[in-house]
């Protein structure tokens, strides 16, 4: 699946897929959203969650750019650990 065919997807189809197969890296709280991280194959997937009322507001392909601000949180020692397993 390339990224601009997940984009296409309602968001009801883009959250039983990430549900069913993605795997949930981590989660940062920005000022209204809390946006989750999750891996899907070969892409990275960010959902942005109202912080308010909880509904999710957006679920897309993520970026580089857009993966700049979860580098902070990403844990090293982990990634290193299965690097070397």
């Amino acid at each position: 699946m390339n990224s601009i065919r997940f984009n296409d997807l309602t968001i009801i189809e883009k959250t039983m897929l990430v549900s069913g197969y993605g795997v949930r890296l981590l989660t940062i709280d920005e000022s209204a959203h809390k946006v989750h991280l999750y891996e899907l194959g070969s892409h990275f997937i960010q959902i942005y969650q109202n912080s308010k009322t909880r509904m999710i507001e957006s679920i897309t392909v993520a970026t580089y750019k857009d993966l700049d601000k979860f580098l902070h949180k990403i844990p090293l020692r982990r990634f290193l650990r299965k690097m070397s397993e």
